[in-house]
């Protein structure tokens, strides 16, 4: 009994011998293990490498929400663009069809009226590609009311130059009324590409997360091209005028 005591009193010792010596180390084991664990037991730099993920994971959805936002938007500054250029176009025609009557010098004053109404009103036209092109916003204000009158005093002279069959059986103004009639399909289908390109960045702007964006950075919805009333509606050409 004397014996298995007094080996059992060694082996104490030699445990607490072997606890004294390396008890710093396994302190410092203990310390480092507590320091490399996060807040709810993840070790740190697992956390550190989700919110970095996190973090760019937001950024890069913030580049390309906001890309998305300025592709649509100059879709729509190009599909205006189609439209100013048929405007242009347009107003070129008339001018050309102002030109030609005017050289009929044995034509009533009823009809020079007209061509007076439809010189003012290019001016006018002529004044409001200028600004379409100076004007940072979509689409300007007057836009819709300044074409309608172009298209209303254009009809009229048109029912006025009807009524002189020495005019219509002119070989320039046949062909000035053929590219008029092309011109206004022209402008139409401008209009529809136009218009749906604003509804669809006017949508965009409009959702999550695109429209915290757009309210951050100034963007704006886009106005439609629209007319009112039956006065914009372009007047009625025939190839066989």
């Amino acid at each position: 009994m004397a014996q298995g005591t007094n080996k059992t009193k060694k082996m104490g010792d030699m445990a607490q011998v072997i606890r004294k010596l390396y008890e710093k180390d396994l302190i410092k084991t203990t310390q480092k293990l507590k320091k490399k664990k996060g807040r709810f037991g993840i070790p740190g730099n697992k956390v550190y490498i989700f919110i970095g993920v996190l973090v760019a994971v937001g950024c890069g959805a913030f580049i390309v929400s906001f890309n998305q936002i300025i592709t649509f938007q100059e879709k729509t500054n190009s599909a205006r663009g189609a439209v100013e250029a048929e405007l242009q176009r347009r107003n070129n025609l008339f001018n050309n069809l102002v030109t030609l009557y005017k050289s009929y010098m044995n034509l009533e004053k009823d009809i020079f009226r007209h061509v007076a109404d439809v010189r003012s009103d290019l001016t006018n036209a002529t004044k409001l590609v200028e600004e379409l092109k100076s004007n940072k916003s979509i689409i300007s204000e007057g836009l819709n009311n300044k074409v309608a009158n172009m298209d209303s005093s254009l009809a009229k002279l048109l029912a006025v130059v009807e009524q002189y069959p020495q005019l219509r059986a002119s070989e320039t103004h046949n062909l000035l009324v053929e590219k008029l009639v092309k011109t206004e399909d022209r402008i139409a289908s401008s209009r529809e590409t136009y218009n749906e390109m604003v509804r669809m960045y006017n949508n965009m702007i409009a959702h999550l997360p695109y429209r915290y964006m757009a309210w951050i950075f100034g963007f704006e919805r886009g106005k439609y091209y629209a007319t009112k009333d039956n006065v914009g509606i372009p007047p009625k050409l025939d190839k066989k005028f």
